[in-house]
Protein backbone atom coordinates (compact mmCIF):
# COMPACT_ATOMS: atom_id res chain seq x y z
CA UNK A 1 0.00 0.00 0.00
CA UNK A 2 1.39 3.25 -1.22
CA UNK A 3 -1.14 6.36 0.54
CA UNK A 4 -0.47 9.62 1.34
CA UNK A 5 2.76 10.87 -0.09
CA UNK A 6 3.78 13.46 -1.76
CA UNK A 7 6.11 12.97 -4.36
CA UNK A 8 7.77 16.10 -6.30
CA UNK A 9 11.05 17.02 -8.78
CA UNK A 10 12.18 13.51 -9.21
CA UNK A 11 15.05 12.85 -11.33
CA UNK A 12 15.33 17.25 -12.22
CA UNK A 13 19.46 16.68 -11.87
CA UNK A 14 21.25 16.43 -15.03
CA UNK A 15 22.07 12.87 -14.16
CA UNK A 16 22.79 10.26 -16.49
CA UNK A 17 21.40 6.76 -17.22
CA UNK A 18 21.83 4.54 -14.01
CA UNK A 19 24.40 2.18 -15.25
CA UNK A 20 22.13 -0.75 -13.67
CA UNK A 21 20.53 -2.99 -17.13
CA UNK A 22 16.97 -3.90 -15.42
CA UNK A 23 15.28 -7.28 -15.83
CA UNK A 24 14.37 -6.26 -19.69
CA UNK A 25 17.67 -4.88 -20.83
CA UNK A 26 17.13 -1.11 -20.28
CA UNK A 27 19.21 1.32 -18.24
CA UNK A 28 17.04 3.02 -15.43
CA UNK A 29 16.20 6.67 -16.26
CA UNK A 30 15.80 8.81 -13.22
CA UNK A 31 12.97 10.55 -12.40
CA UNK A 32 9.85 8.51 -11.43
CA UNK A 33 8.42 8.75 -7.78
CA UNK A 34 7.55 4.98 -7.62
CA UNK A 35 9.77 2.07 -9.38
CA UNK A 36 8.17 -1.32 -9.08
CA UNK A 37 9.82 -4.51 -10.54
CA UNK A 38 9.48 -8.08 -10.72
CA UNK A 39 6.05 -8.27 -9.64
CA UNK A 40 3.53 -11.18 -10.04
CA UNK A 41 -0.10 -11.62 -10.66
CA UNK A 42 -2.32 -11.23 -8.06
CA UNK A 43 0.69 -9.15 -6.07
CA UNK A 44 -2.38 -6.52 -4.94
CA UNK A 45 -0.05 -3.06 -4.97
CA UNK A 46 -2.43 -0.13 -4.09
CA UNK A 47 -1.57 3.40 -4.99
CA UNK A 48 -4.12 5.64 -3.54
CA UNK A 49 -4.22 9.25 -2.25
CA UNK A 50 -0.95 10.64 -3.11
CA UNK A 51 0.04 13.76 -4.46
CA UNK A 52 2.93 13.62 -7.54
CA UNK A 53 4.32 16.42 -10.17
CA UNK A 54 7.12 17.69 -11.53
CA UNK A 55 9.20 14.70 -12.15
CA UNK A 56 11.60 13.94 -15.71
CA UNK A 57 9.99 10.79 -16.33
CA UNK A 58 6.43 9.04 -15.87
CA UNK A 59 4.90 9.15 -12.22
CA UNK A 60 5.44 4.51 -12.39
CA UNK A 61 7.60 2.61 -13.13
CA UNK A 62 5.99 -0.91 -13.65
CA UNK A 63 8.13 -3.97 -15.14
CA UNK A 64 9.71 -1.90 -18.21
CA UNK A 65 7.04 0.40 -19.01
CA UNK A 66 6.42 4.18 -17.73
CA UNK A 67 3.19 5.23 -16.48
CA UNK A 68 1.41 8.07 -15.04
CA UNK A 69 -1.14 7.97 -11.99
CA UNK A 70 -4.12 9.12 -14.12
CA UNK A 71 -3.43 6.65 -16.84
CA UNK A 72 -3.82 3.88 -14.64
CA UNK A 73 -6.55 5.02 -13.16
CA UNK A 74 -7.98 4.81 -16.57
CA UNK A 75 -6.55 1.41 -17.42
CA UNK A 76 -5.41 -0.54 -14.62
CA UNK A 77 -2.53 -3.05 -14.41
CA UNK A 78 -3.88 -6.28 -13.23
CA UNK A 79 -2.01 -6.22 -9.97
CA UNK A 80 -1.64 -2.30 -9.43
CA UNK A 81 -4.48 -0.55 -8.07
CA UNK A 82 -3.93 3.15 -8.74
CA UNK A 83 -7.05 5.37 -7.19
CA UNK A 84 -7.38 9.02 -5.67
CA UNK A 85 -4.34 10.38 -6.62
CA UNK A 86 -3.83 14.09 -7.42
CA UNK A 87 -1.35 14.50 -10.87
CA UNK A 88 -1.90 18.06 -11.47
CA UNK A 89 -0.82 21.28 -9.67
CA UNK A 90 -1.63 20.56 -6.26
CA UNK A 91 -1.69 24.57 -5.71
CA UNK A 92 0.96 24.04 -2.41
CA UNK A 93 1.79 27.41 -1.07
CA UNK A 94 4.75 28.52 0.88
CA UNK A 95 6.78 26.17 -0.88
CA UNK A 96 10.39 25.68 0.13
CA UNK A 97 13.42 23.89 -1.79
CA UNK A 98 17.27 22.31 -0.11
CA UNK A 99 19.67 25.36 -1.03
CA UNK A 100 22.41 22.45 -0.74
CA UNK A 101 22.46 20.88 -3.81
CA UNK A 102 21.86 23.84 -6.43
CA UNK A 103 21.98 21.07 -9.30
CA UNK A 104 18.84 19.35 -8.06
CA UNK A 105 15.40 20.24 -6.95
CA UNK A 106 14.15 18.94 -3.66
CA UNK A 107 10.82 19.73 -2.11
CA UNK A 108 11.84 20.60 1.40
CA UNK A 109 8.08 22.15 2.47
CA UNK A 110 5.40 23.04 1.33
CA UNK A 111 1.52 23.62 2.89
CA UNK A 112 -1.38 22.90 0.39
CA UNK A 113 -3.52 26.34 -0.11
CA UNK A 114 -6.91 26.70 0.54
CA UNK A 115 -7.89 25.94 -3.14
CA UNK A 116 -5.83 23.33 -3.28
CA UNK A 117 -7.55 20.23 -4.83
CA UNK A 118 -6.51 17.70 -2.44
CA UNK A 119 -8.29 19.75 0.68
CA UNK A 120 -10.90 17.33 1.92
CA UNK A 121 -10.20 14.72 -0.82
CA UNK A 122 -8.45 11.91 0.91
CA UNK A 123 -9.09 8.58 2.18
CA UNK A 124 -13.34 9.26 3.21
CA UNK A 125 -12.49 6.56 6.11
CA UNK A 126 -13.62 8.38 9.48
CA UNK A 127 -10.25 7.18 10.89
CA UNK A 128 -8.02 9.40 8.70
CA UNK A 129 -10.06 12.34 9.14
CA UNK A 130 -8.04 16.01 10.38
CA UNK A 131 -7.56 17.23 13.79
CA UNK A 132 -10.37 19.05 13.02
CA UNK A 133 -12.81 16.20 12.21
CA UNK A 134 -13.45 17.07 8.31
CA UNK A 135 -12.18 14.63 5.84
CA UNK A 136 -8.05 14.02 5.37
CA UNK A 137 -5.88 15.88 2.39
CA UNK A 138 -4.31 14.02 -0.08
CA UNK A 139 -0.77 13.63 0.30
CA UNK A 140 1.31 13.84 3.49
CA UNK A 141 0.03 16.83 5.23
CA UNK A 142 -3.36 15.33 5.65
CA UNK A 143 -4.54 13.14 8.40
CA UNK A 144 -5.21 13.79 12.75
CA UNK A 145 -1.14 13.79 13.51
CA UNK A 146 -0.20 15.22 9.84
CA UNK A 147 3.24 15.48 8.60
CA UNK A 148 5.30 18.58 9.49
CA UNK A 149 7.86 19.96 7.18
CA UNK A 150 9.34 22.16 9.70
CA UNK A 151 10.84 18.90 12.05
CA UNK A 152 13.57 18.96 9.13
CA UNK A 153 16.61 20.04 8.71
Amino acid sequence: LITSNIFAYQGQGKGKERKKINNFGQRELRGRAIYLENLQGGSGVQISYNISFGHRVGDIYIQGEDFTFSALEENPVSFVTVSNNITSDPQFANVRFNKKRTSVKRLFGADLSSSSPAINAGNPDAQFNDADASRNDIGATGGSTPFNFTNLQ
